[in-house]
C-alpha cells in the first residue's frame, strides 16, 4: 500500500483522507438504465455534505466499544449495512513507478462482520477493475451474483 497526498495538500488535521460513512439504500429494481441517473443523483446529494463528517464521531464510538470489548460483537450484530459498495477513482493516464509503468491496479476491499458482500470499483488510465469479495458461509450464491453482474457489465460495454 502507498499512501501518498497532492502537492499543496493541507497540512496539519485538515491533512488526509476524507474518509467516512455514507449509507445511500441502491435501487435494485428496473433496468441498469433506469437506476444508473437514480445512483448518480443519490451519491451526488451525500457528496453535498462535509466530506468524511461521521468518521470523527463514529471514532469516538468504535474506540469505546473497542475498549470495552464490544467492537467485534458490535460489528457482527449490527444490521444497518450489508454491503459495502466503493468507487476509487485512480489516475486517467498511466503512471510510472521509478520509470516502471504501472498496466494496472486492483482494488482490495473486504468483508466483515455480517457484511457478506463487498464490491470494489476503481478506474485506472481508461480501464474499470471491480473486485468482489462474499463471505461464502453467508452468501452462497456468489456464482449467481457474478454472472448477474457481468451481465449488467455487458450492457455498459462499448461495441466493438
Amino acid at each position: 500500500m502507498v499512501a501518498a497526498a497532492p502537492a499543496g495538500a493541507p497540512a496539519g488535521p485538515a491533512a488526509g483522507n476524507q474518509a467516512g460513512i455514507a449509507p445511500i439504500a441502491l435501487p435494485t429494481g428496473g433496468t441498469l438504465a433506469e437506476r444508473l441517473p437514480v445512483i448518480a443523483a443519490l451519491t451526488r446529494a451525500r457528496k453535498q455534505g462535509r466530506r468524511g463528517a461521521s468518521a470523527a464521531p463514529l471514532g469516538v464510538v468504535l474506540r469505546i466499544l473497542a475498549r470495552l470489548r464490544l467492537l467485534r460483537w458490535f460489528i457482527d450484530h449490527q444490521r444497518m449495512v450489508h454491503t459495502f459498495v466503493t468507487n476509487l477513482r485512480g489516475p486517467a493516464v498511466q503512471v510510472s513507478i521509478a520509470g516502471v509503468p504501472v498496466i494496472g491496479l486492483v482494488p482490495i476491499s473486504l468483508a466483515t462482520g455480517n457484511v457478506t458482500v463487498a464490491f470494489a470499483a476503481m478506474s485506472y488510465a481508461g480501464t474499470v477493475t471491480i473486485t468482489v469479495v462474499t463471505d461464502p458461509t453467508h452468501h452462497p450464491d456468489r456464482d449467481v451474483l457474478l454472472g448477474a453482474l457481468e451481465d449488467e457489465l455487458a450492457i455498459t460495454r462499448p461495441e466493438s
